[in-house]
């Protein structure tokens, strides 16, 4: 799979919306709560609910909110081994040309450790 990039401050909800129309497949999603907003685009994904104010979940509803984060845990993990190499918390420094290669090296190298344990 290519990593998409783009120049300047875009949230990535902004710009799945722009990429998804050049996809040839539709997959299965696995989202956190920012994208709520995914159902009106006719994907299949699964978010976790949130609580409305004045009403907590219902026992079912947290049941599924933790099987929906259980299944999203080793996603949050690699964006946390990408954040060691400072090349998504921080602003990227060097040749443009050259962030998409090493952000996609530095994934590879992330696969290959867990191939590997």
């Amino acid at each position: 799979m290519n990593t998409q990039g783009a120049e300047g401050s875009i949230h990535d909800f902004t710009l799945f919306k722009r990429t998804v129309k050049t996809w040839r497949y539709r997959p299965y999603f696995v989202m956190d709560k920012g994208y709520e907003g995914i159902c009106p685009l006719h994907f299949k994904a699964l978010t976790p609910i949130k609580k409305s104010k004045g009403r907590p979940l219902a026992p079912e509803q947290k049941t599924l909110n933790h099987e929906i984060n259980r299944r999203r845990m080793p996603i949050e993990h690699a964006f946390a081994a990408l954040k060691v190499f400072k090349i998504l918390s921080t602003r990227y420094r060097n040749r443009r040309k050259r962030l998409l290669l090493r952000f996609n090296v530095i994934a590879g190298l992330y696969n290959r450790e867990l191939i590997n344990h």
